[in-house]
């Protein structure tokens, strides 16, 4: 199984938390290890001048999936079905989650709130 690593996971890991420390490597050993785009600019967005250096170690040694038309467009047509619902999703989130589905890969995060339009298949809350 491969996973897609959600911004808060990253988060969890550079502030050295040592049950994020060993879900990281525990993963690895399941499978291979993908973030969004988008997850890299949410990081770099938090990421203090001090941390810069430890952050982009970590994200040069995780496979970067690039935002592609596809993947904006089908977030876009789900956005706009759960604003029909009256839901406000946030952009971010829905990029992250459509790349998740389009990739066949698990979803771990800590908000799970957050992926209303993942199947419980395709998420794994960390920690829980």
């Amino acid at each position: 199984m491969n996973y897609l690593l959600d911004t808060n996971f990253l988060i969890g890991f550079l502030r050295k938390k040592i049950v994020f420390i060993e879900k990281l490597d525990e993963l690895r050993k399941l499978g291979k290890l993908y973030i969004s785009a988008i997850t890299v600019t949410e990081i770099y967005a938090g990421c203090r001048e001090k941390e810069f250096k430890e952050t982009e170690e970590l994200i040069n040694r995780l496979q970067v999936i690039p935002l592609s038309r596809y993947t904006a467009k089908e977030a876009g047509k789900l956005i706009y079905k759960f604003a029909r619902f009256g839901k406000t999703i946030q952009t971010n989130d829905v990029i992250i989650g459509v790349t998740a589905k389009i990739y066949h890969l698990v979803l771990v995060t800590k908000n799970t709130k957050d992926f209303q339009m993942l199947y419980p298949s395709q998420i794994e809350e960390f920690p829980k």
